[in-house]
């Protein structure tokens, strides 16, 4: 019978691509809060999460099955991608996504992605790219990191 390994860190431990670019950043016991506007020309700003990865259980490989971040977005900021890396080689590609609102607090189709079956050799990645929209007047968008994860299956 195959084992399951669920490996999450705090919201906290994620790491903004462009360090200093936001407009700001708040990290707490709840996680981690950046708000910014997208730079013309650009898609939004990256952010990702190093998984802690049981890639030898036992003299057995695992394999990644799901990634999981939990999240709340304000106002115009979407999350439009999510890539997914074993090291240098990307396994999961989930772009296109425009996704948006307070999905913190339960799993759901909106912070859970199903990856590719891949046998983890080095150690897992989780990539987010979000959208924050242009600058405006009505107040500075905003996401809320809370915690990202996955699940790892063992022979």
């Amino acid at each position: 019978m195959a084992s399951v390994y669920a490996n999450w860190v705090d919201g906290t431990a994620v790491v903004a691509q462009r360090e200093g670019y936001y407009l700001s950043k708040t990290m707490g016991g709840k996680g981690a809060t950046f708000r910014s506007h997208t730079a013309p020309g650009t898609d939004g700003e990256w952010f990702q999460w190093a998984i802690p990865t049981p890639v030898l259980v036992a003299g057995k490989r695992s394999s990644v099955k799901k990634v999981f971040v939990l999240y709340a977005t304000d106002g115009t900021a979407k999350v439009q991608a999510v890539h997914v890396y074993d090291s240098d080689v990307r396994i999961g590609t989930f772009d296109n996504l425009h996704l948006s609102g307070n999905h913190s607090s339960d799993l759901d189709n909106m912070n859970s992605w199903n990856v590719p079956e891949h046998q983890m050799k080095f150690g897992l990645g989780i990539s987010v790219l979000v959208d924050f929209g242009p600058p405006s007047k009505v107040g500075v968008p905003g996401i809320t990191f809370y915690s990202a994860g996955a699940d790892f299956v063992v022979p």
